[in-house]
């Protein structure tokens, strides 16, 4: 991938909404001016989070998109353009064109954050109000794992495949013309949880819990996944644990934004949930392009009412007033369709993306907890589904359920929970699942994604 193989510096580029500095051919010395004051650091954060939010990475391609579509959760016909993604011909030009676009676009915001954090040795502390200075280099160090994570999830090879001593990516944690060797999946793992443990140690008892940013506890919900992914699950529940004692700052949505009887009240990506999340500018524009009734029949990302039933157990257990599929799936004509991203004018959870949320902790514990203490796993799934308008239904009973029957359980809920998000394919793929349902091939043969061409060519990969 040419943007980190080849020598870089940095040309001053206006970004949507703030100025930053991105990684392109020009001179190295615009760096110092951008970061000689606390709103260049600032903006280089926010430039990041932008990047993040384009469609290239979570705005569409790592969340609802390319990377729910591994999942098989959508119905496509041959002539969608994601079809060959769902078939996982990773030789198809435009499956490569993604897979490239997710590369290229990843390691560029990489690439910013290294060159922020290599200013934050060349500035004095006092330019920083409040503690402004610990903060930033958090969310740099924080935001530089989450995405080499992300990444290692879709290129490298699980620990539960027996990947750790296979090589995995790049993990480029400087600013440099060099080209960075590969490294193997767990020393990825190993890199990234340096990364998240120092940005903990920065933030201290600092209680930084903006939803929007990097926080605190967003550091501790990624660290607690990379604890799960590579079989740590006794760190994962410590982990989790620690977030959950400030459960003021992310709580349940309520009943009543789910249960009213105007849609644009209803709160669908249950944002007091998120404990970090994106805002995606206009992404109604996205919204409209992919899940509505006049959208494209080439385009069209849907989920058939068969799929659904199945899914949410509508038929077989009657748990039609699940709000993640009773407000999240909706007629139009004689059709359902997905309107889980739909957007509201007078909504206030208007363009918001979360990509991580309180339910995905409660299921880590809930495996986590498993081996040891069934009914208190259990208890987890019986907490979420409490607040998913389920549990009036049947409560699960652990004395009525063997460990195999838990674990299905918390994977039905895994499906229920991320469905459009981009998660599930993660879930098959750590626990090197022999079947995704709706895959036509075997899927240990493509869990891990081919490199782009690129990083092939000029890495010497």
């Amino acid at each position: 991938m040419k943007k980190i193989l080849v020598g870089l510096a940095l040309t001053a580029t206006l970004s949507s909404c703030e100025k930053w500095f991105d990684v392109r051919p020009s001179s190295i010395a615009l760096a110092t001016q951008h970061f000689e004051r606390e709103s260049g650091f600032n903006e280089q954060l926010i430039g990041v989070y932008t990047k993040m939010a384009s469609s290239s990475l979570y705005g569409v391609n790592m969340s609802f998109g390319f990377a729910e579509v591994l999942s098989q959760n959508y119905d496509l016909n041959s002539g969608n353009i994601y079809y060959p993604t769902a078939q996982y011909q990773y030789n198809n030009a435009d499956v490569k064109s993604k897979i490239e676009t997710i590369w290229t676009n990843s390691y560029n915001a990489i690439a910013n954050l290294n060159v922020m954090l290599e200013h934050f040795d060349k500035v004095s502390p006092t330019i920083f109000s409040g503690d402004n200075f610990s903060i930033y280099q958090a969310e740099a160090l924080g935001l530089r794992a989450f995405l080499h994570f992300d990444l290692l999830r879709l290129f490298g090879t699980s620990t539960a495949a027996g990947g750790a001593n296979i090589a995995g990516i790049p993990y480029v944690s400087t600013y440099s013309n060099a080209i960075t060797p590969m490294s193997t999946n767990a020393e990825v793992i190993s890199k990234v949880k340096t990364d998240l443990l120092k940005a903990l140690e920065l933030y201290g008892n600092i209680d930084s819990n903006n939803q929007n940013r990097f926080n605190r506890y967003a550091v501790l919900a990624t660290l607690a996944r990379v604890y799960q992914w590579e079989g740590d699950l006794d760190k994962a529940k410590a982990t989790v644990e620690e977030l959950l004692q400030k459960d003021d700052l992310f709580y349940w949505v309520h009943y009543t934004t789910m249960e009213s009887q105007h849609e644009y009240e209803w709160d669908k990506v249950f944002s007091t949930e998120a404990i970090f999340r994106l805002s995606i500018k206009d992404l109604d524009d996205v919204v409209n392009e992919y899940f509505v009734a006049s959208a494209k029949a080439s385009q069209l990302l849907n989920i058939s009412t068969t799929k659904m039933d199945q899914i949410f157990e509508v038929t077989s257990k009657g748990y039609g007033g699940d709000y993640r599929f009773r407000n999240n799936y909706q007629f139009f004509g004689s059709t359902q369709y997905f309107s889980k991203f739909y957007q509201f004018e007078n909504s206030r959870y208007k363009d918001l993306l979360p990509l991580i949320r309180l339910g995905e902790m409660y299921l880590i514990l809930a495996e986590a907890e498993l081996k040891t203490d069934k009914e208190a796993a259990v208890e987890r799934l019986n907490t979420i589904r409490e607040h998913r308008g389920t549990l009036g239904n049947t409560p699960l009973e652990a004395a009525n359920m063997t460990e195999a029957q838990v674990q299905d359980e918390i994977y039905k809920e895994y499906r229920k929970e991320t469905i459009g998000e981009g998660q599930l394919f993660y879930y098959y793929k750590r626990l090197n699942k022999e079947n995704i349902p709706g895959a036509a091939v075997n899927p240990r043969s493509i869990y891990k994604l081919p490199l782009p061409d690129n990083e092939i060519e000029f890495g010497n990969r």
